[in-house]
């Protein structure tokens, strides 16, 4: 009698018990947790804000036990840049079946916007519209602001923005919206978990002709 050979053509399939998006502050560890339907093998890729693989695991998994995914934000013991890092999950049965990809955001973010003003420079006379120079700077940014605070005192938010810059222009300053007299410029940048940072200069607003 002829023997039937059955085949396995049923994919695994993935099941993410954690949270698809986490934070990983200073001391913290992600940790993203799993199920798969069927026991084979599991790899796990975890990409940078660039693209570049920089975690790579394979290991074993049991049908119905729950694994996960650790990790402290270092490579090789060297803590890795600030931005939002991919977790791609997918499991392999031993037909060679491939699972759903299950896929995870961990966003690094140890530090505040790092925030720096090249012009105007302290103690300047300014009048009409000029740019404000500088640097903006964070993996994570949500966005940074200037303001003008008056004498009255009066804050006056004079442009905005929400890609980061390196010693470039931030935005243009326009005095006339501003009485003459002593004003601070402040320039405020805050990232998407809460953390600021912020800079000033002191200057003269001057748009009246003697």
């Amino acid at each position: 009698a002829d023997t039937a050979i059955e085949r396995d053509i049923q994919p695994p399939t993935l099941n993410l018990l954690s949270k698809d998006d986490q934070i990983l502050d200073a001391g913290d560890e992600a940790n993203v947790s799993y199920q798969s339907s069927e026991a084979g093998q599991v790899h796990e890729i975890l990409t940078s804000p660039s693209g570049q693989t920089v975690v790579l695991n394979t290991k074993s998994i049991i049908a119905g036990v729950t694994a996960s995914f650790g990790w402290d934000g270092r490579i090789n013991g060297v803590p890795v840049p600030d931005g939002s890092y991919r977790l791609s999950i997918t499991a392999q049965d031993a037909a060679g079946n491939l699972s759903n990809e299950l896929s995870a955001t961990i966003a690094v973010d140890r530090n505040p916007p790092i925030v720096s003003i090249a012009s105007p420079v302290n103690g300047a006379f300014l009048r009409g519209s000029l740019a404000m120079t500088g640097t903006v700077q964070d993996g994570n940014l949500q966005s940074y602001r200037a303001i003008g605070i008056t004498s009255e005192p009066k804050e006056i938010v004079l442009f905005s923005g929400t890609d980061p810059v390196s010693n470039g222009g931030l935005g243009l300053i326009n005095t006339t919206i501003l009485p003459d007299g002593p004003t601070t410029v402040r320039l405020v940048a805050s990232d998407r978990f809460g953390r600021t940072a912020q800079m000033e200069v002191s200057s003269v607003i001057d748009n009246t002709p003697p």
